[in-house]
């Protein structure tokens, strides 16, 4: 909640998911600018979630920063898709700056 409320207090519009299904879902028909992915969520982790929205058509050019507490996962969240690994805990301005990093890189 804190990297939400965060978010918001930048302008962002943000839309959680309470697990994996549901980000694929939302993903899908809201297609936001850039999806900030927990790894940790349940029915549908989120190494399987990333893989399976960077393998839709629909979803592929969304950029996914996986944001999470396994320290040791960048390789393997890469591997399913991410475009940045940012470890928890991170003061929200890392995440502000890797949001705004991946948002620049799709406009230029």
């Amino acid at each position: 909640m804190i990297y939400s409320t965060y978010l918001k207090s930048k302008g962002c519009d943000v839309f959680v998911a309470p697990d994996g299904a549901v980000a694929i879902e939302k993903a899908a028909w809201l297609c936001p600018d850039v999806i900030v992915m927990d790894l940790a969520m349940p029915r549908v982790d989120g190494w399987a979630a990333t893989a399976r929205l960077k393998s839709s058509s629909w979803t592929r050019r969304i950029p996914i920063i996986v944001l999470s507490a396994v320290q040791m996962a960048g390789e393997t969240a890469r591997a399913a898709g991410c475009d940045a690994f940012v470890a928890k805990p991170c003061l929200p301005d890392m995440l502000w700056w890797h949001v705004r990093a991946l948002l620049e890189d799709r406009t230029s």
